[in-house]
């Protein structure tokens, strides 16, 4: 456990990463008492990516779940009323 975390020689410093011409966040120092808290650190160092990647992630399943909400009220309107030019149309 000498070595945890593992250096990346080729890995740039924060001083050489840029973003859009941002100075990159520093991340400090590593929790290295446990693999539990440095997987929880490393979350929370990534707590914007992972944000957004969840939004994302539940916007990409709204159509899916839209899409038969609306099929199925359509059909439930025409059979109700027995109008079947609503479910043809």
């Amino acid at each position: 456990m000498h070595d945890f975390p593992p250096v990346f020689p080729d890995f740039p410093t924060p001083r050489q990463r840029r973003w859009f011409g941002l100075p990159a966040r520093d991340f400090g120092a590593p929790e290295v008492r446990g693999p539990v808290r440095f997987l929880l650190w490393l979350n929370w160092q990534q707590a914007p990516a992972l944000a957004i990647a969840s939004l994302l992630a539940v916007l990409e399943f709204v159509p899916g779940s839209v899409g038969p909400y609306v099929v199925g009220t359509i059909i439930d309107q025409g059979i109700l009323a027995d109008d079947f030019s609503v479910v043809v149309v």
